[in-house]
């Protein structure tokens, strides 16, 4: 499955929006969070475990008896506060595209590095 840099970003743009100390499911979040809706939830499963993997989100993925995946979603680290910041502002993330589309496919930790080298 190929890594949707656009939903990266929106998916940490609406978790940081969230206001709770908890932890939370990611179905219910999708359908409750008009700027994910426009991804599919397997996308954002699979964004999100990116994610986790990465060291910017603390998440773990929950499989059921009947093969359903969900998400559970714990926090955002330091190092995806890091990131979110240098990729927060519209202008700055398509310059980041911009560049890392000249790559080709490109992997999290290298739109990461492309951000902490543009936003310096």
């Amino acid at each position: 499955m190929k890594l949707d840099h656009e939903c990266v970003r929106d998916l940490l743009l609406a978790i940081e929006s969230v206001e709770t100390i908890y932890s939370f499911d990611l179905e219910p979040f999708h359908k409750e969070q008009v700027v994910l809706q426009k991804y599919s939830y397997k996308t954002l499963c699979h964004t999100a475990i990116l994610l986790n993997d990465g060291n910017f989100l603390i998440a773990k993925d929950k499989q059921f008896y009947d093969g359903m995946v969900n998400v559970e979603i714990f926090r955002i680290t330091p190092k995806g506060y890091e990131f979110l910041a240098k990729i927060k502002d519209l202008k700055k993330w398509k310059q980041i595209l911009a560049k890392a589309s000249k790559l080709g496919e490109i992997s999290l930790p290298i739109i990461a590095q492309i951000a902490w080298d543009i936003v310096r």
